[in-house]
C-alpha cells in the first residue's frame, strides 16, 4: 500500500471522530438546554421534543457520514493496489 492510501485512512479515522465527537457533544448540548429552558413558555417544549427525539436523524446522518468516509478509504484503497 502507499502513503497516500495510509494518509487517506489515518484521515478517515480522525473524521470519525470528528462525527462522533460532534454528535456526543451536541446530544449533551440539546440536554442540557432542555433542562434548563423547561418553564419558557415557547422554547422549553420546543427544546424538550429536541433532546427527547432529536438523536434520531442526528444519528443516522452521522452513520451516513461514517458509511461515506468508509467508501472513500476503499476507493483510496483500491486506487493504491491498482
Amino acid at each position: 500500500m502507499s502513503n497516500g492510501y495510509k494518509d487517506v485512512k489515518q484521515a478517515a479515522e480522525d473524521t470519525h471522530k470528528m462525527i462522533w465527537g460532534t454528535w456526543f457533544f451536541t446530544g449533551l448540548v440539546m440536554i442540557t438546554l432542555a433542562i434548563l429552558t423547561e418553564d419558557v413558555f415557547l422554547l422549553g417544549p420546543v427544546l424538550d421534543f429536541v433532546a427527547a427525539w432529536g438523536w434520531i436523524p442526528a444519528t443516522i446522518i452521522a452513520i451516513v457520514l461514517s458509511v461515506m468516509t468508509e467508501m472513500r478509504v476503499d476507493d483510496s484503497r483500491k486506487k493504491a493496489i491498482n
